[in-house]
């Protein structure tokens, strides 16, 4: 019996899953879209955090808000020139 990864490979690869695939893009590109995805994201995270007890759990790096306020004077190490 093949492997749930690998099921799921097979499948991503089939004309059908390449048709979800690109329907799936296109709903996540609408901001309407994008924005009910986050919130649902944030949701799970929370949820999450409150089963794990982990209270200081984090957004993913790609979420919305910034690790630095937008109006620091000073230059972090890392920003290029």
């Amino acid at each position: 019996m093949p492997s749930l990864i690998g099921r799921i490979a097979r499948f991503a690869s089939s004309p059908q899953g390449r048709r979800l695939a690109a329907q799936a893009k296109r709903y996540a590109s609408d901001p309407k879209n994008r924005a009910k995805i986050d919130e649902a994201r944030k949701r799970l995270m929370a949820r999450d955090a409150k089963q794990t007890g982990h209270a200081d759990a984090q957004a993913p790096p790609n979420a919305t808000s910034s690790a630095r306020p937008a109006s620091s004077s000073t230059p972090s190490p890392n920003d290029r020139r």
